[in-house]
């Protein structure tokens, strides 16, 4: 790292997060693309459903979600094989997302179409065609399936599964089932996919249909879901009752078999049957009312989550956990291991990320441990996180420090004031200013390798 706060890089940082800051206020528009019109259909669909609820009219679950969500990813997508990617218009909602497909006729029931949101985060790649051309969310094209919850609480458990639970048993991954009809759902599953059998005598397991698109069964709980009638809005503003949706539409085709699982509820564990579909996840659970015993999951919210999660960013929660911080340490032979608890909790005071912190210190200086470089002189000396430069220099021309900790202070204040309070918070657009190609840095390598990092501490990588 070669970054000295003179007066010419101040300048510099300070026109760059200037440039960035314009750019990002304009992120959201430009993320979504949408006009007036469009945003206008957009809240037309919402309505029909989700206005009465909102009003306190009826009294159900949502389909879309009490408002829109905000976002800051941008979306490209070719619809056709000779189109170049253009922005997408979306907008995202807690159970799902609504784009338009512009080839459609304005009004027209595949105008607004749901977004594949749960194939996604199943296997861990975004779509970015329509003739299933996929991208991953890292440049070095790793897969990164969602650890995320599918229903319930956040909290991740040893027993309930998650998006990446079903990575490899879902029909992307070529997993389908034969025709189950009469039988019942008896597969209790885990975060880790392993399945043990259960026999709860639900007579809404019943498998009710199959669906040979995706080869998969569909018990009654859904299948009575998928047929719900009751008070909707026309486009009048009337309230009629009608079929409150199309299922395939709404949900698109089911991409896993139907599970049981005990998930966390409200801090309680609950056993729930749930089924993930392209567009949407759906839960069963017997205890509830019968009102409010089939559910859509969050998806819209769980994919905005795992959009932000897959950003590198120096601000933002823990991607690693405290103990993985120490076992990286220690894998290192660092001489911080042993206060590997105290510096943890000094990066998430400040709002950084730890693994992307502890990056920084294994590529600048292997965690503590590198020698033998700028010129036979040990710049571990200086007890600098990530070798940055100051005022008063120290060993190879890197401000020194009289402890890790303090350096580990110093970085942290660094990276707040002159990258996450100047835009310039994603790795992609920090690295070129932190380590410049002009003092003989490989950018693109330095990214790369920070991302390989990263990946690896989360279990991406072996």
């Amino acid at each position: 790292m070669n970054f000295k706060l003179t007066r010419r890089v101040r300048l510099l940082v300070m026109t760059l997060a200037l440039l960035l800051t314009y750019n990002l206020a304009l992120t959201p528009f430009t993320a979504s693309a949408a006009t007036p019109d469009q945003v206008a259909s957009f809240r037309k669909l919402w309505a029909r459903t989700d206005n009465l609820v909102d009003d306190g009219a009826v009294s159900r679950s949502w389909v879309w979600g009490p408002k829109a969500l905000d976002y800051s990813y941008v979306d490209s997508y070719r619809y056709n094989s000779t189109d170049k990617p253009a922005p997408r218009a979306f907008r995202h909602y807690d159970k799902g997302r609504m784009e338009i497909d512009p080839r459609q006729p304005v009004g027209s029931k595949w105008y607004i179409r749901g977004g594949s949101l749960v194939k996604e985060m199943v296997t861990g790649r975004v779509s970015t065609s329509e003739d299933g051309g996929t991208a991953t969310l890292n440049p070095l094209g790793i897969k990164t399936p969602a650890d995320v919850p599918v229903v319930g609480d956040d909290t991740l458990s040893d027993a309930t599964p998650t998006y990446a639970t079903f990575t490899d048993y879902s029909t992307p991954a070529g997993f389908k089932s034969p025709d189950r009809r009469g039988q019942s759902v008896t597969k209790l599953i885990n975060r880790y996919a392993d399945t043990v059998q259960i026999n709860t005598g639900d007579p809404k397991a019943k498998i009710a249909l199959y669906v040979p698109e995706t080869g998969h069964n569909v018990p009654q709980a859904f299948v009575d879901y998928f047929n719900s009638q009751g008070p909707v809005q026309d486009a009048s503003g009337n309230t009629v009752t009608e079929p409150l949706f199309d299922w395939v539409y709404v949900f698109g085709y089911p991409i896993t078999e139907p599970y049981w699982a005990k998930v966390m509820v409200g801090g309680k564990q609950t056993l729930v049957m749930l089924q993930l579909f392209e567009r949407r996840v759906l839960s069963y659970t017997p205890s509830n009312s019968p009102a409010w015993q089939v559910e859509m999951g969050n998806a819209g919210l769980h994919y905005l989550s795992w959009r932000s999660h897959n950003d590198l960013t120096f601000s933002g929660p823990a991607r690693i956990s405290l103990d993985k911080f120490r076992q990286v340490l220690q894998s290192y032979n660092s001489p911080v291991t042993g206060q590997a608890g105290d510096l943890y909790a000094t990066i998430v005071r400040y709002g950084l990320d730890p693994a992307v912190a502890l990056a920084f210190f294994v590529r600048e200086s292997g965690a503590g441990t590198a020698v033998g470089y700028c010129n036979g002189q040990n710049s571990l000396d200086n007890k600098n996180w990530g070798n940055v430069r100051g005022e008063e220099d120290g060993a190879c021309g890197f401000q020194k420090f009289p402890t890790w900790q303090a350096g580990l202070e110093a970085w942290c204040r660094l990276m707040i004031k002159y990258y996450v309070n100047r835009g310039l918070d994603r790795l992609e657009d920090a690295v070129p200013v932190y380590a410049p190609a002009a003092d003989g840095n490989d950018t693109h390598e330095y990214i790369n390798t920070m991302w390989r990092l990263v990946l690896k501490w989360e279990g991406y990588l072996s």
